[in-house]
């Protein structure tokens, strides 16, 4: 069985170490965030590669639109928190 600590209850050692992880942690959220947008983004492009093709009758300009809308989505936003997915014509 492990035995869990209580954080008041750590050496000054482990304390350190403690707080050393969670910066880490803290200093990645960013870079998850983004990792999370481009998995996201990668599965509403694969969801609509078969009306990209000139002859599905999905295809349209407003699809090709929507689709480079998601790839250029990491390039037009500085924080994750901010993107705005674009609207699906397909679903529309």
């Amino acid at each position: 069985m492990i035995k869990v600590k209580k954080v008041e209850d750590l050496t000054p050692q482990e304390l350190e170490e403690y707080n050393n992880r969670q910066e880490d942690w803290e200093d990645g959220a960013v870079d998850r965030a983004w990792q999370a947008i481009r998995q996201q983004r990668d599965s509403l492009l694969a969801a609509t590669d078969w009306a990209a093709l000139p002859d599905s009758p999905a295809y349209s300009q407003e699809l090709l639109a929507y689709r480079q809308s998601l790839r250029d989505l990491p390039e037009q936003y500085t924080n994750p928190d901010d993107v705005v997915w674009p609207d699906n014509p397909l679903e529309g």
